[in-house]
């Protein structure tokens, strides 16, 4: 089951690191890393949302539940 989860991570994610912003393998990103999500990205990792413009997120395939949940600024995902 683990091995199907890593079907779910994106392989590379976007990020802004010391003032740049730069593409990364999604395994390299490191605590301080900034983590540009658009609507429909795979979330890369756990993170704590900044700035959003009413951002839902899909648990379905860990959890099964089928709705949408809202996440907001400062919240843990």
């Amino acid at each position: 089951m683990m091995a199907q989860f890593k079907n779910f991570i994106p392989p590379e994610a976007v990020v802004v690191r010391d003032g740049q912003k730069m593409t990364i393998a999604a395994e390299k990103i490191v605590r301080g890393d900034r983590v540009i999500v658009k609507g429909g990205d795979n979330v890369p990792c756990d993170l704590v949302i900044f700035k959003s413009k009413e951002m839902k997120v899909s648990n379905a395939s860990l959890t099964g539940e089928p709705e949408e949940l809202l996440r907001v600024p400062g919240e843990s995902m």
